[in-house]
């Protein structure tokens, strides 16, 4: 399924309301999150073969990269509700998207198409708000202007995040990290996956860590090159 203009939300809709008896979040159960880089979800179908391999996995909640889908709205493709923001321009670039199945789609108080790379949401939790980001991150070889404004895009809302709400960022930052970013002064944590050199996306991935406190959630745990995860370790949690 394409989305088209027409499927596009009133921006009105996306303030913030309260729906009495919304299913809410609930992490007392097992939450299967994940971000994707599909690279092009323009195809007709791909959206409802992506649901089924959503399903497959098991997955709750999952952030896209590289959907191409224009301009921003609200589509069901298969068990799952799309919520996406792209470029409004007709080159069919960039593009982020939030998959989840629709049972889930009473929780979300509220969204924010911010930008072909940057998308927010805000979810009702039994105890809290979680406000939910998907960043996709330009290539290495991308101007300096892009790259800074995307990352000073990404750390402002961050920050603009209440202080006790449980934050969720879900992105592809096309960055790589080296070994000499393996010491106790960097935000990561043990040797899981490293690569031969730290990059310039590599080194601005860090700094973002250190000025937001956050640690690459990458060297938790042994996973592929492919997924890109950093968390914070203090309350309240953020995984990124």
């Amino acid at each position: 399924m394409t989305p088209t203009r027409s499927s596009r939300t009133d921006q009105s809709q996306n303030r913030p309301t309260h729906v009495i008896d919304q299913r809410t979040l609930n992490f007392q159960n097992k939450i299967h999150i994940a971000t994707w880089n599909v690279q092009t979800l323009l195809r007709p179908g791909y959206a409802t073969l992506l649901s089924h391999k959503l399903n497959r996995y098991n997955i709750s909640l999952a952030g896209l990269c590289e959907t191409r889908w224009p301009g921003n709205g609200e589509t069901i493709a298969g068990d799952h509700c799309y919520i996406w923001s792209g470029l409004d321009d007709g080159r069919g670039l960039n593009g982020v998207a939030m998959a989840m199945p629709k049972s889930l789609r009473q929780s979300l108080i509220s969204w924010n198409p911010i930008s072909g790379r940057l998308f927010s949401a805000r979810f009702l939790h039994q105890h809290r708000k979680i406000p939910v980001i998907v960043a996709c991150g330009p290539t290495e070889i991308s101007e300096e202007t892009d790259k800074d404004l995307f990352s000073d895009n990404l750390r402002n809302l961050i920050q603009d995040v209440p202080p006790h709400d449980i934050t969720i960022v879900l992105t592809d930052f096309n960055a790589t990290i080296s070994a000499e970013a393996c010491d106790p002064q960097q935000p990561i944590t043990r040797h899981i996956f490293i690569d031969t050199f730290t990059k310039d996306n590599g080194n601005r991935l860090l700094n973002l860590c250190r000025f937001t406190n956050l640690c690459i959630s990458d060297t938790w745990f042994p996973c592929k090159h492919g997924a890109v995860l950093t968390g914070r370790p203090e309350k309240p949690m953020t995984i990124f």
